[in-house]
């Protein structure tokens, strides 16, 4: 691609004042095909840059006669010359304002062609390289977001599972401490729960006892989904009727 001033000179130089514009799809945008001085033709054609949009490319076509067939196309004796532009400002702009006369010359043109090239098609595919880039790194972080999230979320249930665990254990501690607080009195073994338990200086055997309530209340606790109810009433009827308590004990003792 060049620089519409570029096309513009090698208007000037040839006297080519015959143009057609065509967008890159290949339809006609703009032509110019009256018998009017170059500098007139020149006029047409920056009249036409300075209403195209920005990051718009053009293929031009600039003739030098106005020869064509009936159909409007140029006739094989006719043949163009063929430029690509790209827009990449507003025409009129610092960077796009006219040479004067005498100033363009070989390094102007090249510097002119450096400068389209690198502003247009190679800065185009910066462009899209830099756009491909930044999808891919947005991309990139949802996907760590979307990880994040779901660790979090693994994190939030295994603390919530181990809360659980301890708030369960503590409960079933709990009841079996008072299970032994209320039923060891009954049982004529004093003491006050499971600290009065393993703070109490008593004798051996006594302990070994102590030891043995503990163990089946841990047995039963696990099997007997009542046992906390079964226990206590048990035990409160070993102190309101005596008798029947012994009953149940000596039934409990032929098994």
């Amino acid at each position: 691609m060049v620089n519409p001033n570029f096309v513009i000179e090698k208007m000037k130089d040839l006297d080519y004042r015959y143009y057609v514009v065509e967008d890159m799809a290949g339809s006609m945008t703009d032509q110019q095909w009256q018998s009017i001085p170059v500098d007139r033709a020149i006029d047409k054609f920056k009249s036409f840059l300075k209403n195209c949009s920005v990051g718009s490319s053009y293929v031009v076509f600039i003739f030098k006669t106005n020869e064509r067939l009936k159909n409007g196309e140029p006739t094989r004796s006719n043949i163009p010359m063929r430029y690509e532009i790209f827009i990449n400002e507003p025409y009129g702009g610092n960077q796009m304002q006219e040479k004067q006369d005498g100033e363009f010359g070989l390094n102007g043109i090249a510097e002119s062609m450096y400068r389209a090239g690198s502003m247009g098609s190679i800065g185009l595919d910066t462009y899209i390289g830099a756009k491909d880039e930044i999808l891919s790194l947005k991309l990139k972080i949802q996907q760590l977001e979307m990880e994040n999230r779901y660790l979090q979320d693994k994190h939030t249930s295994e603390m919530a599972r181990l809360e659980k665990d301890y708030e369960d254990k503590l409960s079933s501690d709990k009841k079996i401490e008072g299970i032994i607080g209320s039923v060891l009195p009954a049982m004529g073994l004093g003491g006050n729960g499971i600290a009065g338990i393993t703070q109490e200086k008593a004798t051996m055997e006594t302990s070994t006892s102590k030891e043995k309530i503990i163990n089946a209340i841990n047995i039963l606790v696990q099997n007997d989904a009542n046992f906390v109810e079964n226990i206590t009433k048990l035990a409160e009827l070993s102190k309101k009727n005596k008798t029947i308590y012994e009953m149940a004990v000596k039934q409990l003792n032929s098994l």
